[in-house]
């Protein structure tokens, strides 16, 4: 959590001396005092916590992570209800992971893949 110089800020990586030092154990400490107090209140802060995180990295994401949670519980919410071999509790199964794979495979490769095709070898055009 560290600024540098002009105000830019860095984002706190899982690797880093300040993960380790400085947001892990504030992590735990409030997670094991909520716990204390309420189960729900601490899965409460872990959820906050890792907003925190991931906000510190790339703030827009945030957007796109709270829609995959929330779509996933929707999902997961429906599925508590039907019946274990249900035809539609499979289907709901099958929508929820080809959702989380479309997402992941978008955002992990698209740049990737639009980068690729702008060097396209010779003699190959794009549209």
């Amino acid at each position: 959590m560290t600024s540098g110089r002009a105000g830019t800020t860095y984002p706190v990586l899982y690797n880093s001396l300040q993960f380790l030092f400085a947001f892990l154990p504030l992590c735990l400490l409030l997670y094991f005092l909520t716990a204390r107090v309420s189960g729900w209140a601490a899965n409460a802060v872990l959820v906050a916590m890792s907003f925190v995180f991931y906000a510190r990295w790339h703030p827009p994401d945030l957007i796109v992570i709270t829609v995959s949670i929330l779509v996933n519980y929707a999902l997961g919410v429906s599925l508590r209800w039907r019946p274990t071999g249900a035809r539609h509790a499979r289907l709901l199964l099958a929508i929820g992971v080809a959702a989380n794979l479309a997402a992941l495979a978008y955002f992990k490769y698209a740049n990737f893949l639009l980068g690729t095709s702008a060097r396209s070898p010779a003699g190959i055009s794009r549209p």
